[in-house]
């Protein structure tokens, strides 16, 4: 059977007018109903116009629920939100909360909001839009079938991303076994500058290509700094490329190299999996491999992200120049043990393959399952 969302669920537009002291949740795409979200107290100090969401009622902030924004609240008995965000309840003798959930984010309410947001100047799902979009609604029942075959899904690939991040973990304890703390030095090793460990040099951007579209579009990967940030030990993904005209004003990297981010997120360190262009906000260093390997630069720069991001000038943007990185003094280790470490991380690295394979898989069954009930 097939209803619009409006004949089961009820808009809730109850204020905190008493000011009462509920917690403030924000939504997200990727953890739900959520405190803290920005690390830092975002919220009015004024909350009497903030929205109630009782326990099992669904919220969501109209002008994100593009990017899955939308949740029903299974944390406490009442939280607030923001004054710009839509509450509503759900008739449950008709629908599961969790199963309107995954209908929220599936792909059939994702074209819907896309042909909603064309020609719209901005992207604004009203409580009234939402209502007209038709959800297939099974019995209870079989809804809780459902919701259990897509909740066990969604949990095996939660315990394989879980998976790599204790290989994650395993691999930096390795490196502070075998090395140390690279800012102290505790184990004494002799020290280089960076300069010395290879070569540094800048992407080429002599033209942006926001400025410059005929410089995009070919088949060469564009490496940006997000490519670079949220990389995990190799950069395997990218979402722009470059013309011929593009790579003939730029610089062709080769494989192997490593991705050092220097402005806006500092310091990110990432090793090409492919011949790529980046522009002039990525460095590119070639490790002379009689001094010292990839591996091991790269969890150098893992240790001092941090402490090269803090120490950051910032003027427009936060930025570092060359100089400050190739003056860097850094602990230099024998290379017979690198490699020794390199080896080992290799092999944590092919691991790691292995489990996001599976998880692309578990996710490809989940993405199908998805479209079969709410197609």
């Amino acid at each position: 059977m097939r209803m619009l969302v409006k004949d089961i669920i009820t808009e809730y537009s109850v204020r905190n007018k008493e000011g009462k002291a509920y917690p403030v949740y924000s939504v997200t795409n990727s953890q739900g109903f959520c405190k803290d979200y920005f690390g830092k107290e975002v919220a009015s100090k004024d909350k009497s116009s903030y929205k109630i969401v009782p326990y099992g009622f669904f919220a969501y902030n109209p002008s994100r629920i593009n990017v899955g924004s939308i949740d029903w609240q299974h944390c406490e008995e009442n939280v607030i939100v923001s004054p710009l965000y839509n509450v509503f309840e759900v008739n449950t003798s008709i629908a599961k909360q969790e199963y309107l959930s995954y209908y929220f984010k599936s792909r059939l309410v994702s074209d819907f909001i896309n042909t909603f947001a064309k020609g719209t100047v901005r992207l604004n799902v009203p409580l009234s839009t939402l209502g007209e979009f038709p959800i297939p609604v099974p019995s209870l029942s079989e809804q809780q079938r459902i919701v259990s075959e897509l909740d066990l899904l969604s949990s095996i690939i939660e315990k394989k991303k879980a998976q790599l991040k204790e290989y994650d973990q395993l691999a930096q304890s390795i490196f502070y076994d075998m090395f140390g703390d690279p800012v102290t030095n505790e184990k004494g090793w002799e020290k280089a500058s960076l300069s010395k460990m290879g070569l540094l040099a800048r992407g080429v951007s002599k033209h942006r290509p926001r400025n410059a579209p005929e410089l995009l579009g070919g088949t060469m990967p564009l490496i940006q700094t997000g490519d670079v940030s949220n990389a995990d030990f190799y950069i395997r993904n990218y979402n722009s490329t470059y013309s011929e005209l593009g790579v003939s004003q730029s610089k062709i990297w080769k494989a192997g190299t490593l991705c050092i981010t220097i402005a806006a997120t500092i310091g990110k360190c990432a090793i090409l999996s492919f011949d790529a262009c980046f522009p002039d906000s990525v460095v590119g260093f070639t490790v002379n491999n009689k001094l010292c390997n990839n591996e091991y630069v790269f969890f150098i720069f893992k240790c001092l992200q941090s402490i090269l991001e803090e120490n950051a000038p910032s003027v427009a943007q936060k930025n570092i120049n060359l100089k400050v990185l190739n003056d860097l003094e850094l602990p230099l280790p024998p290379l017979p043990l690198q490699q020794s470490f390199a080896s080992k991380i290799e092999a944590i690295e092919r691991q790691k393959a292995l489990i996001q394979q599976s998880i692309a898989e578990v996710q490809m069954l989940f993405d199908s399952r998805m479209d079969d009930w709410f197609a």
